[in-house]
Order: structure tokens, then C-alpha cells, then sequence
């Protein structure tokens, strides 16, 4: 699906809430799960994202899996053969 495709700012699709659509990038070949957020200027290709997660703004997936219940920090590029992020991480975050 083609950032030009989406519907308006901040719309709640049947399985998760995409904001800045316009801005968005999500591959036909992405998996999407359940109450996920996604922010503005985010390009996902290739990947599959697990339930309740959030992807932060500016962040590029490409051949990754990230599990349920992760969050991608703002600004965040994972690439590689099957980048693997586990359940309940907080991926980019400093403590």
C-alpha cells in the first residue's frame, strides 16, 4: 500500500492506527498485526510487525520481524537478513 492510497492523518485501519499516512511507506509484502501504531515518515518493506506495537517517526524496516508488544524509538533504520526484535522490547530508548 502506497503512502497515496491512505486515507486522512491519524486514521485507525481494521487492525492498527497509521498517522501521517501521506508521509508512510507500507510494501505490499508487510504484515501489519493487531492495535499497532505506526507514526508519520515510517517505510516498511519486506517485514512483519507483531500485535501492540508501536513504530516510532522516521523508522525504515526492511527483512525484519519484530515481535509482539515492541516499540521502535523515533529515527531507528533496521535492516539486514531478518532482523529479529523479541516481545517486549523497547528498541532505541535510552534508560
Amino acid at each position: 500500500m502506497h503512502a497515496n492510497d491512505m486515507p486522512d492523518i491519524g486514521t485507525r485501519f481494521a487492525l492498527f492506527t497509521l498517522f501521517h499516512p501521506e508521509s508512510s511507506q507500507l510494501s505490499d509484502d508487510s504484515k501489519i498485526g493487531d492495535s499497532c501504531t505506526v507514526e508519520g515518515r515510517v517505510s516498511i518493506k519486506n517485514s512483519t510487525v507483531g500485535s501492540h506495537t508501536t513504530i516510532r517517526a522516521n523508522v525504515k524496516l526492511n527483512n525484519c520481524v519484530i515481535m509482539d508488544h515492541a516499540e521502535i524509538g523515533a529515527g531507528y533504520c533496521l535492516f539486514g537478513e531478518c532482523t529479529f526484535v523479541t516481545c517486549h522490547t523497547v528498541f532505541g530508548f535510552k534508560t
